[in-house]
Parts: C-alpha cells; structure tokens; sequence
C-alpha cells in the first residue's frame, strides 16, 4: 500500500548499512524507464557515459559496478523483471566473488517478490491505532491540548486509516491550529 512508509525505511536501511562502497537508490515507478535508472545510477558513483546508446551505458555500468561492492536500493518496483535480463539491461551486475550488487527493493505487490525470488521479504504493515495515535501526537504537538482538540485529532486519525505518511504530513499540518482553524 502506499504511504505506509517503505521508502522511508529503505531510505534509512540505505544510510545505516556498512560494508558497502555506496548506497545507491533509484525510483523505478510504473513505467520502466532504463536510461533514466542509467543516468541516476551513474550520478551517484560519479560515472560520466562515453556514449549515448543504452546497451553502451550498460555495460560502463556494468563494468563499474562489477570492480566494487554497491548496495542498489529499487524503489516502488511496480511489476516483476524477467529474472536478471532487465537489470543486464540496465547494467546492474548481481555479486559475484565478493564483487557486484546487492539488491534491496520495495513494491506494492508481494508477487513481484515472489516471482523475482527474493531472498528475504518484509512485509511493511499499517499502523496499529495505538501506534497511529503517538505518531500523531508527536508530530502534532498535542501535549497541552483540549479535550475538543484530541476528540477531532482521533477523528483525523482514523481517517488516514494506519497510514503514516498521512499520519504525518497530517500532523505536522495541524500543528498548532486550533480546532477552527
């Protein structure tokens, strides 16, 4: 589902991991886009093309990645990849002898996970209301609050049903309003 928070999580896995020479995250999204993914990719290990053509940003990439040890996050992988045929497209080699790409990816949609035989999966749940309820608070300020002001609190809360990216973007936006604001 979206907006519960599997980016954010990958994002911070990204910067706590040890052991890597870079952390690179690239947003996939619906439509697969491959010279985009090539550009952002080169970018982040400051990798300038030779040449235009896709299957030559390929293989520089290629050729790159295979002499370190990188972690490439995907992020919002919307349909599952033919096994390893599109990331050879892109140039994104898998690790081999101690050398290569380790792949974290988030989606929506547990089959891509299954079909792309992942080694591990983590499913990334809503929150429960007790949980909803203190991410509010904490990001809204509540503390000192009314009893009118809490009741419509957990009114919105319920409304963004366990989702913490509403459940933030919410709070933060209400911080100090009053009730009519």
């Amino acid at each position: 589902m979206g907006g519960v928070g599997k980016t954010t999580l990958v994002r911070n896995v990204g910067g706590e991991v040890k052991g890597f020479d870079r952390v690179i995250m690239v947003t996939v999204s619906e439509t697969l886009d491959i010279e985009k993914m090539q550009n952002k990719i080169a970018d982040d290990i400051d990798l300038n093309f030779e040449k235009k053509t896709g299957e030559v940003k390929a293989a520089e990439l290629w050729s790159r990645l295979s002499n370190g040890k990188f972690l490439v996050i995907l992020d919002d992988l919307w349909k599952e990849w033919n096994d390893d045929g599109d990331l050879r497209k892109i140039g994104i080699p898998l690790v081999k002898d101690e050398k290569g790409c380790k792949i974290i990816l988030t989606t929506r949609n547990y089959n891509v996970c299954q079909h792309m035989e992942c080694e591990e999966t983590v499913q990334v749940k809503v929150l429960e209301d007790d949980e909803a309820w203190t991410l509010f608070e904490m990001n809204a300020g509540l503390k000192k609050a009314d009893s009118r002001v809490i009741g419509e609190a957990k009114k919105i809360v319920k409304e963004c049903k366990g989702l913490p990216l509403a459940i933030v973007t919410l709070a933060r936006a209400l911080k100090s309003k009053g009730p009519n604001s």
